[in-house]
C-alpha cells in the first residue's frame, strides 16, 4: 500500500497532515540517524504493520488512520531500538 506518490513534497505534506507532532518528530530523528527519508521510513513501518495485521489490509481505513496506528504500535514495540526524543 502506498501512502503517497513518489513526490517528496506529497510525502512531507502527508506526514505533517496525518501524524501527531510527536510521531513526526520521532520519524525525523530516526530518519536523520538512519540516512533515510521520513517517507521511506514511514512506508517501511506501515508495511511491517500490515504484515503483522493482515486483517487490517482488507479494511477501508483512511490512510492517515492507518499511518497513525502503525506508528503508534511501532514506536511502542521498538522504542529500545531507536533514539529517544528530547525536547528543548
Amino acid at each position: 500500500m502506498l501512502l503517497f506518490d513518489d513526490s517528496n513534497e506529497s510525502a512531507e505534506a502527508f506526514i505533517g497532515d496525518n501524524l501527531s507532532l510527536y510521531q513526526a518528530r520521532w520519524l525525523k530523528v530516526q530518519s536523520d540517524a538512519l540516512g533515510e527519508s521520513r517517507a521511506q521510513l514511514l512506508e517501511a513501518i506501515v508495511k511491517e504493520w500490515l504484515l503483522d495485521h493482515p486483517e487490517e489490509a482488507s479494511r477501508k481505513l483512511a490512510r492517515g488512520d492507518l499511518a497513525r496506528r502503525a506508528m503508534n504500535e511501532f514506536m511502542l514495540h521498538h522504542h529500545r531500538e531507536f533514539l529517544p526524543l528530547s525536547f528543548p
